[in-house]
C-alpha cells in the first residue's frame, strides 16, 4: 500500500528536487527531500543554514522567487492532490484552508499599513469562507485564545504597535484561521524569551489535539524538536542525511552530520561547565558540492567511499532511522556518547516533556 493510500497519511512528499538559476550558476537547493506526514503528527527539519528547510517549505507552498526558483521533480500529495502539479489559481485557493505556512519573520511577513484584524480575517475574506462581520469576530476569538491583550480594540492596532511576542501570535493566527490541515511554521520560537516560546509550543500543541493538525516544524533549535517533535529529518547542502523517530535519531543518531549538531548544543541534562564540540569547516556552497557526500570534507568518520559514491537514504543496522551515510549503513560508526557523558546513548534528550 502505498502512503497516498493509507488513510493515516496526510501528506506525502516523494522525490522534491527544486532548481536555483542565479548569476550563470545552476544549484538544487532541495535535492530528493522526501516524507510522510501524518495527522496530528509533528515532522521537525533540522540543519544549518542554507540546509534546504526553508526553500523546501517555499516548494510545498508554491511560494519560489519567480524566476530564480523552479521545481525540477518530485510530487506533494495533499489528500491525494498533488501540489507540485496545481496551476497557481488551484494552489492559492489551497493556501490557508488546505495547508499554510507561518513564516520566520513577523515583522516582514505583516503589512504594516493595514489593522492586525485585517490582517487575521484576510485568509476568510479571500476564499469567502466568511463575510466581513463573521470573520473579524472568528479573529477576534482565535488571536483571544493566543493571547493577544486589549481585545477587541487589538484588531484595530498596526503591527508596530505590538511587541514581538504579539506578532508572532498575530502570524500564527493568520496562519490558522482557515483550519488547515497542515501547518508549516518557519522558526516559529526564534528570537523569542523563553516564556514566550512555551507560550507558542503550547498553543501548537493545543491545536493538534483539538484538530489532529499536520505540522512541520522548521527551527535551529534541537531543544524545541526534543520538546515537540515526533519525527524529524536532518539536511545537509539540500538533502536529507538522517530521517525518523525523534527519540531515535537523538539517543542513537546514525551520521555523523546529526551528530554534530546534537554536540554543538547545549541540552538541561549538561553539567555545569560542560564543554560543547562545533563542526568544523562550513558548508559546501550549492553549485559546487564536493563529488560524493557532501558532508564528507567536514566529517571524522569518512572513509574513501565517501569521496567516490553519494549515499542514499537507507536502512541502518540496529535503528528504525534511515540515514545516507557509507559507514552507517555499513555497521562501521561507533556508537553514539556526548563528550560530557561516560557512557552510551542520552536516554531522555527526548520525548520526556513531549505530550
Amino acid at each position: 500500500m502505498t502512503g497516498s493510500e493509507r488513510p493515516d497519511v496526510l501528506l506525502r512528499v516523494t522525490g522534491l528536487r527544486t532548481r536555483l538559476v542565479a548569476g550563470g550558476a545552476t544549484a538544487y537547493p532541495v535535492d530528493g527531500v522526501s516524507f510522510e506526514l501524518r495527522h496530528g503528527q509533528t515532522l521537525a527539519l533540522v540543519g544549518e543554514s542554507g540546509s534546504g528547510k526553508s526553500m523546501t517549505a517555499l516548494s510545498l507552498m508554491g511560494l519560489l522567487p519567480r524566476g530564480a526558483a523552479s521545481i525540477a521533480a518530485g510530487r506533494a500529495e495533499l489528500d491525494g492532490r498533488d501540489l507540485l502539479a496545481l496551476p497557481p489559481k488551484q494552489m492559492r485557493r489551497m493556501r490557508g484552508l488546505e495547508i499554510a505556512y507561518m513564516p520566520q519573520d513577523p515583522v516582514s511577513a505583516l503589512n504594516p499599513s493595514l489593522t492586525v484584524g485585517r490582517q487575521v480575517a484576510e485568509a476568510l475574506l479571500v476564499h469567502r469562507a466568511a463575510g466581513r462581520q463573521e470573520a473579524l469576530a472568528r479573529s477576534e476569538a482565535l488571536l483571544r485564545r493566543m493571547g493577544l491583550p486589549n481585545l477587541p480594540d487589538a484588531l484595530d492596532a498596526y503591527p508596530h504597535q505590538l511587541s514581538g511576542g504579539m506578532r508572532q501570535r498575530v502570524v500564527l493566527a493568520m496562519a490558522l484561521i482557515g483550519n488547515p490541515k497542515v501547518l508549516i511554521a518557519d522558526e516559529p520560537t526564534t528570537a523569542l524569551d523563553v516564556t514566550t516560546q512555551e507560550q507558542i509550543i503550547e498553543l501548537l500543541l493545543d491545536m493538534q489535539d483539538e484538530t489532529r493538525l499536520g505540522l512541520i516544524l522548521i527551527t535551529h533549535d534541537m531543544g524545541v524538536v526534543a520538546r515537540i517533535a515526533t519525527d524529524v529529518m536532518v539536511m545537509y547542502a539540500g538533502r536529507p542525511v538522517e530521517y525518523g523517530p525523534v527519540d531515535e535519531v537523538f539517543e542513537a543518531p546514525t551520521h555523523p552530520y546529526t551528530r554534530g549538531l546534537l554536540e554543538s548544543v547545549s541540552f538541561e541534562a549538561m553539567p555545569p561547565g560542560a564543554r560543547l564540540r562545533s563542526i568544523e569547516g562550513v558548508p559546501p556552497p550549492l553549485d559546487r558540492l564536493p563529488d560524493g557526500c557532501p558532508f564528507h570534507p567536514r566529517c571524522r568518520h569518512a572513509v574513501a567511499a565517501c569521496s567516490a559514491r553519494t549515499p542514499d537514504l537507507a536502512a541502518v543496522p540496529g535503528s528504525t532511522s534511515v540515514s545516507a551515510c557509507h559507514v552507517a549503513r555499513d555497521g562501521a560508526l561507533p556508537p553514539f556518547a556526548l563528550g560530557w557523558q561516560a557512557g552510551g546513548p542520552q536516554a531522555g534528550l527526548a520525548g520526556e516533556a513531549r505530550r
